[in-house]
């Protein structure tokens, strides 16, 4: 299981290397659940990354268009990064199956730093009601529809509420074998802390959790990324 820390600056990836992170995920906070950050940005934590030999992934953001997020996910593999994030941000099941579809036509040719195929995640949001998107459990067919190779359950409105106020735990270790099942990659995100990680590292299907406010000093998402958090997360995760 790999932990993912969302870093929006060189610092914040310098912290999360030393924290032993193993995905340095590349996304603004102040622009949403799956912001996007600028490509300079993108390039320098690329570089510093692959440089320590940590894998590299970017948030294109909150998308409702598929034009927007081919364009911004061209931009990303451009960049060299190894996996990108898109956060389905429509209600319509149909139009989010659109979109994978034409990110990963757009990006198909392109190789990261490691000559291997770039991986395309698809991002649900468990809180889908309140954000009025399409329901979490058509995440599979919109995968499918799009060829991607990752879900990935998140929560869109960054309030306080968890992964974990939206969906149980049985309900979390049935969506990841059925993703697996189906030859996803399965990925959870959330506003997740050390409580919650330690009941989600017990389901073996899941392959990346995802975190942020959890490493950062005072928990604040906004804030700035703790090395020693990330540290302390890593060990919950390896410990037995």
């Amino acid at each position: 299981m790999k932990l993912l820390v969302s870093v929006q600056n060189i610092v914040e990836c310098t912290n999360a290397i030393e924290g032993n992170a193993a995905i340095i995920d590349i996304k603004n906070p102040r622009e949403g659940a799956l912001g996007a950050c600028t490509p300079k940005t993108i390039k320098e934590i690329v570089k510093i990354s692959h440089n320590f030999n940590s894998l590299c992934s970017a948030a294109i953001g909150d998308v409702q268009y598929a034009g927007n997020a081919s364009l911004a996910a061209l931009g990303a593999a451009m960049c060299g990064v190894d996996y990108i994030k898109v956060g389905l941000r429509t209600e319509s099941a149909s139009i989010a199956g659109s979109i994978m579809k034409e990110v990963v036509r757009e990006v198909r040719n392109y190789k990261n730093f490691y000559g291997e195929k770039i991986k395309i995640v698809a991002v649900g949001f468990a809180d889908w009601q309140r954000a009025n998107t399409f329901p979490v459990e058509e995440l599979y067919d919109i995968g499918l529809a799009g060829n991607c190779d990752v879900l990935m359950i998140d929560t869109a409105i960054k309030d306080g509420k968890n992964l974990f106020d939206f969906v149980k735990e049985k309900e979390i270790s049935n969506f990841a074998k059925t993703a697996r099942e189906l030859n996803f990659e399965v990925g959870v995100a959330g506003s997740l802390r050390n409580k919650e990680i330690s009941v989600l590292k017990n389901i073996k299907e899941i392959d990346v959790i995802g975190v942020r406010g959890a490493v950062c000093k005072n928990f604040d998402r906004k804030g700035e990324i703790d090395k020693d958090m990330v540290k302390e997360l890593k060990e919950i995760l390896e410990r037995e």
